[in-house]
């Protein structure tokens, strides 16, 4: 999927789609659709749609959080082309790999689901999981209480038997 939009136009459609804060959510999926010459844009239970040149027709998804400030940056940009790929995405020059987003992209729009429940769902448990995995950083009063601690924590591989 490939296109090339007014940045202006794309900061409207999505000050349009997000216009209600009561609708906002922080994990929120953007579904964004090229074909026919124009993209549309879901999310919030908002669509909103304007003139593109489209370059190749196609349907992703991803987080609409990591997608706002990347535009925001290209303040003096007059357009912006958008490519994704099964790679990644790239927007203007900035290219961020798959390990990187979670991108869900089908290159058939007419085939293409209206939403994708399951990623939805699958955000939320990365989030949970980063979240619960995380270790807070201990404070160590002394140099021998860090050493204590880090062998205790980090020495405890078990040895092979022979």
């Amino acid at each position: 999927m490939k296109f090339t939009i007014e940045k202006k136009a794309l900061t409207r459609l999505l000050r349009a789609i997000g216009s209600d804060p009561a609708k906002k959510s922080h994990d929120s999926v953007l579904r964004l659709a090229a074909q026919d010459g124009q993209i549309i844009l879901n999310a919030y239970e908002t669509e909103a749609g304007c003139e593109a040149l489209v370059l190749e027709e196609g349907v992703c998804f991803f987080r609409i959080d990591q997608f706002l400030p990347i535009v925001r940056s290209y303040k003096s940009a007059k357009n912006l082309t958008i490519e994704v790929t099964p790679d990644g995405i790239q927007i203007g020059n900035t290219k961020i790999g798959r390990e990187h987003w979670e991108v869900s992209l089908f290159d058939n729009p007419r085939t293409a689901p209206i939403t994708v429940p399951n990623l939805e769902k699958r955000l939320n448990q990365l989030a949970a999981k980063e979240i619960a995995e995380a270790q807070p950083i201990p404070f160590f009063n002394s140099e021998t209480a860090a050493e204590t601690w880090f062998t205790a924590s980090f020495w405890k591989t078990p040895c092979a038997s022979d």
